[in-house]
């Protein structure tokens, strides 16, 4: 995936787009998805990520959200930007799970997700091919004004930053992916 851009395009009418070019250049981009992933609920892509030699795509229904009409994330992934596989079941069982942040960890993929009813979510997989996603954190890390989080690695450690209009943004961190700590 470096040689190649790839960029998403927002499409509430047939579902989110994602798009690639060897250059940048005028001309040169190309739609690599089937709109929506074949499904016109998928109208937005959030987050994406490059893990293990695969490229990653999560999206978002908020106007399907708006109708009812929502199953929740889908994760997708592609080896040669052409051929994608969701490789999680819709919502990770849980149609109210929106994808928030995405990012590689200590082998590992993870992805945060935002949930009316259970709050903030952290999942992650190995071999992210829909076999082994497991949840390590739920409930908002212990607060229920925590909504959603935003990922990033940085010297030695995983941090976790969450959106909290009550009392401010926190900031977690960890070192293992399972035992996190609040630092700020």
């Amino acid at each position: 995936f470096s040689n190649t851009l790839y960029a998403t395009t927002n499409n509430v009418v047939t579902g989110a787009e994602v798009w690639r070019s060897p250059t940048g250049n005028l001309g040169s981009w190309e739609q690599c998805n089937v709109d929506g992933f074949g499904d016109v609920r998928n109208t937005e892509l959030w987050v994406a990520a490059v893990f293990d030699g695969y490229l990653y795509a999560a999206t978002a229904q908020w106007e399907a959200w708006d109708s009812d009409a929502h199953t929740g994330v889908e994760v997708w992934r592609t080896s040669d930007g052409a051929d994608w596989s969701q490789i999680n079941t819709d919502g990770f069982g849980d149609r109210e799970n929106f994808a928030y942040a995405m990012a590689p960890f200590n082998s590992y993929l993870y992805l945060s997700t935002t949930n009316t009813n259970a709050g903030t979510e952290l999942w992650r997989c190995a071999t992210c091919d829909g076999s082994d996603w497991g949840q390590v954190v739920g409930g908002n890390f212990g607060d229920s004004n925590n909504f959603g989080a935003f990922l990033l690695d940085f010297d030695n450690y995983f941090y976790a930053c969450t959106q909290n209009e009550t009392i401010g943004a926190e900031v977690w961190r960890t070192t293992n992916g399972t035992d996190w700590n609040q630092v700020n």
